[in-house]
């Protein structure tokens, strides 16, 4: 198995409005945060094992993910659509109403 170094960042971080600090990691430097308070704490350098998997694996994931994103399209869509035909409904009763 290949092995690859990354680089970690280790902060204190707060949002806005937060009474306390949460520690965080990433695999990037907390440089320039403008709506949150980043304290570098440290970093460290860690060897990460990186999976083998071939090109028909990696396919098959990513057509998995897309029916995935096409259930929640849905979903969001019908949500919407639904929201709006409430809407007409509505519009229509207080018409007829009047």
């Amino acid at each position: 198995m290949e092995t690859k170094e990354v680089k970690l960042y280790i902060s204190a971080s707060k949002f806005n409005f937060e009474s306390e600090f949460k520690i965080q990691v990433s695999s990037y430097a907390p440089t320039s945060c403008k709506t949150i308070t980043c304290i570098p704490l440290s970093e460290v350098t860690v060897e990460v094992e990186i999976p083998n998997v071939d090109v028909k694996q990696l396919q098959l994931a990513e057509v998995k993910q897309l029916q995935e994103t096409i259930k929640t399209e849905r979903a969001n869509s019908f949500a919407r659509i639904t929201a709006i035909e409430e809407k007409i409904q509505s519009l229509l009763c207080i018409e007829q109403g009047e």
